[in-house]
């Protein structure tokens, strides 16, 4: 609090007037004193705290997690459409598989117009697509670059949109007559699917290459539809 300095307005001393003749003797004046002028300091408003908002936390949101759809042993053909991307869909039939993938839930051949023919089996469980991958790695060692340009060349591929998660197992060779064989895996489908290029055809392991490029032919998880 900060002293109040009184000023000019501090308090006068008694005044005695000064004589201006001599006389006879006269009564003397009481001088009257100047009343003291009594400052009386206002009081210090009381200031009511403004009382602090109550901030409620915001609840921790819990992510909802992919759901995909999981085969049983029933799994057929047209589960497996159901991750293939358009417009491959409509030019897919039923395939009957043999080894190394005859143990797969379902198979689909696919030939759509203006691109390259594609193959899908569907597996059971991760066990299982594993071990047909395997089968088809057989005993091809990868080369030190990435496909198409070291064969046979085996790496990890992912969607653009997501480049952080590795979707599964990628291996490209050309086989002993020349053709070119692009397989693939995808992990959250349960599916392994190849790309290869017609009988007659004169496409390059880098044509196949960039057709896998252009359209993976699976779905991202969670965008299975039937």
């Amino acid at each position: 609090m900060y002293a109040m300095r009184l000023g000019p307005f501090a308090p006068q001393p008694g005044v005695s007037p000064t004589p201006t003749a001599q006389a006879s003797p006269s009564p003397t004046l009481e001088p009257t004193p100047s009343p003291t002028l009594q400052i009386t300091p206002s009081p210090t408003p009381e200031v009511t705290p403004t009382p602090t908002p109550e901030v409620t936390p915001t609840p921790e949101v819990t992510p909802t997690p992919e759901v995909t759809p999981t085969p049983t042993g029933d799994a057929d053909y047209g589960f497996l459409l159901g991750w293939i991307t358009q417009p491959v869909r409509p030019a897919c039939e039923p395939f009957i598989l043999s080894d190394p993938l005859e143990g797969a839930a379902a198979g689909a051949w696919c030939e759509p117009v203006g691109g390259l023919p594609r193959g899908y089996a569907l597996f059971d469980d991760q066990d299982d697509l594993d071990e047909a991958y395997e089968a088809v790695l057989g005993d091809m060692e990868g080369g030190d670059g990435t496909c198409p340009d070291d064969l046979p060349a085996e790496q990890s591929w992912y969607y653009l949109d997501t480049p952080e998660v590795m979707r599964g197992s990628l291996l490209c060779y050309e086989d002993d007559a020349g053709q070119p064989w692009l397989v693939l895996t995808a992990d959250h489908a349960l599916v392994l699917s190849w790309i290869t290029r017609p009988e007659d055809g004169v496409e390059t392991m880098a044509d196949v290459y960039a057709a896998f490029q252009e359209d993976v032919g699976i779905l991202q998880p969670g965008e299975w539809t039937p």
